[in-house]
């Protein structure tokens, strides 16, 4: 068996997939994981490469130095879903600072009992339905 062949094995067994949700991931046929596991066939660095990216492992491969001018990544599944959180958690912060910057200007206009807008009204029920999220997130992670 050929290095790449242990590597392969050592990234299957830290990865915790079965060789068919390994395949999947991979875009391989299930066919070449066995032959892979077994040796009958060598995968290529691109192959180790993808499933290192797919684990989100920096390390280069078995018996290769790392490559001055790395190569494009290859998007997999996991990739494309931190990049969508990481989007989605900038979208959160931005629109909990729209909130706060509302609810402050609708303070006044409540305290000098002057008529709220309605898009005040809005972000006043917002600002207070996520000040009660993040009390009851807040008191339910000290539970746990």
């Amino acid at each position: 068996m050929d290095a790449a062949n242990f590597e392969f094995k050592e990234l299957l067994d830290r990865s915790g997939w079965n060789q068919a949700e390994a395949a999947r991931h991979l875009d391989l046929q299930p066919p070449s994981v066995s032959r892979y596991l077994k040796g009958q066939d060598t995968p290529s660095r691109q192959t180790l490469r993808l499933f290192r990216m797919v684990l989100d492992l920096d390390a280069p491969p078995l018996g290769e130095k790392q490559q001055k001018a790395p190569e494009a990544p290859v998007d997999s599944e996991l990739a494309i879903w931190k990049r969508r959180a990481i989007a989605a958690e900038k979208e959160l912060e931005s629109l909990k600072t729209s909130l706060r910057a509302l609810s402050a200007r609708s303070t006044p206009a409540a305290a000098s009992n002057k008529p709220l807008s309605e898009a005040q009204k809005i972000a006043q029920r917002a600002s207070e339905q996520f000040d009660w999220e993040n009390r009851h997130t807040a008191a339910g992670a000290k539970e746990i």
